[in-house]
């Protein structure tokens, strides 16, 4: 069932996408044909770009040439970044400064919808790329993150807890949203309280 999950969140970010896909491609022809118009080179990694993620970046490498127009790449819609606006105003709550709100929100959103340890991996990658994060964002990031409160934690929650109990199955489902919900208070508040050590 996990699994199911985690491919209908991906289907899901690819179906978000289209719309910046198709705009993208149709920017990229025209930039394209404005640089071979010009006799200029594609830029490095355009010959054939794939997604609407590496177009944009094209378009944009495209339009700093100067010869292909005002085009303007799409960046694309995912749930990271729809949970990024929700987590948004969170974030800021427990702290966060209003320059790193996005990034921190972005991750609590993967780790709701993915888990902690994909959310982990990114901040990390997030630090090594050198992307300008507080260390007050990391630490506040670092322990909102940690916790095992996340859509895919409520099929384990009611599978294990209804093996000792399995007439309260029922119950165990109704109350798995909710549980979800104050397990990431209770991980947002510990965040809060570091951040006010800082």
């Amino acid at each position: 069932m996990l699994l199911a999950f985690l491919a209908l969140v991906a289907m899901l970010n690819y179906l978000l996408g289209l719309p910046a896909l198709y705009h993208n491609e149709a920017a990229w022809a025209k930039a394209a044909a404005a640089l071979g118009k010009a006799g200029l080179p594609l830029p490095d990694g355009c010959d054939a770009p794939a997604g609407a993620a590496a177009l944009q970046k094209c378009i944009d490498a495209a339009v700093a040439t100067g010869h292909a127009g005002g085009l303007e790449a799409w960046t694309p819609l995912s749930m990271e970044r729809i949970l990024g606006w929700i987590f948004w105003p969170i974030a800021f709550i427990m702290g966060v400064p209003t320059k790193d709100c996005t990034v921190v929100a972005q991750l609590l959103g993967e780790k709701m919808v993915l888990n902690e340890f994909v959310a982990y991996l990114h901040l990390g990658e997030i630090l090594r790329s050198g992307t300008a994060l507080s260390y007050r964002s990391v630490v506040i990031a670092t322990y909102a993150l940690c916790g095992f409160a996340n859509f895919g934690s409520i099929a384990i929650q009611i599978g294990g807890i209804s093996g000792i109990a399995p007439s309260r199955r029922h119950d165990l489902a109704r109350l798995g949203l909710r549980a979800m919900i104050a397990g990431s208070l209770a991980a947002f508040m510990t965040a809060t309280v570091a951040g006010m050590l800082l």
